[in-house]
């Protein structure tokens, strides 16, 4: 829900104040945060102070979702990875390969007529979809390492689901019969 972010906000004011006075590195959005912590005893007092401010607003951390990682291990945030880049000592983020499986996961779902159709999406509405998606992971995801590798991406998922929609539609044969032109015009292909 999109005020979710903006409504945890609320909730959560003591729980950040509660941080900053320790002089904590918090970095949350909506639900989820992660500690920045110079040794294992102050991750695990972080630990504590998380499910004490929590516990006053009747919430708890999510055991699946918590975990304290070593300096030289990447940790997922909001589908970026943190991490060491190869064998240095400098540190990166990328998009995860579990995020990465997402994004197309939503693109795939678009391959089927009848699943675009349910969602009330004709060709033209399919599109804008498709663009509006690669928009906003283009955005979400612009600071990435490996930025370049899911704009690449980005391009084939949505070209596959538009070629799977007219192969669905006029069958692999006619679509393979399509001249350059016209695969440019049908998004089958970069012009």
């Amino acid at each position: 829900m999109p005020l979710s972010p903006i409504l945890s906000n609320f909730l959560l004011r003591d729980f950040d104040q509660a941080f900053s006075q320790r002089g904590y590195a918090l970095v949350r959005y909506a639900d989820d945060l992660v500690v920045f912590a110079s040794s294992r005893g102050e991750c695990e007092s972080i630990r504590e102070l998380a499910e004490t401010e929590l516990k006053k607003l009747t919430l708890q951390l999510s055991p699946q979702k918590t975990e304290i990682a070593e300096p030289r291990e990447p940790v997922e945030f909001l589908g970026m990875e943190l991490g060491l880049k190869g064998d240095t000592s400098t540190y990166c983020l990328i998009v995860s390969k579990r995020q990465m499986q997402k994004i197309r996961e939503s693109f795939t779902s678009l391959h089927d007529l009848d699943f675009a159709m349910s969602k009330g999406l004709d060709f033209a509405r399919l599109l804008r979809r498709l663009s509006h998606m690669k928009t906003g992971y283009r955005t979400a995801y612009g600071v990435a390492d490996n930025f370049a590798v899911l704009d690449e991406q980005l391009t084939r998922w949505a070209q596959n689901c538009v070629l799977r929609i007219f192969s669905s539609m006029f069958g692999v044969p006619a679509v393979d019969q399509l001249t350059p032109r016209q695969r440019a015009f049908l998004m089958l292909r970069e012009a």
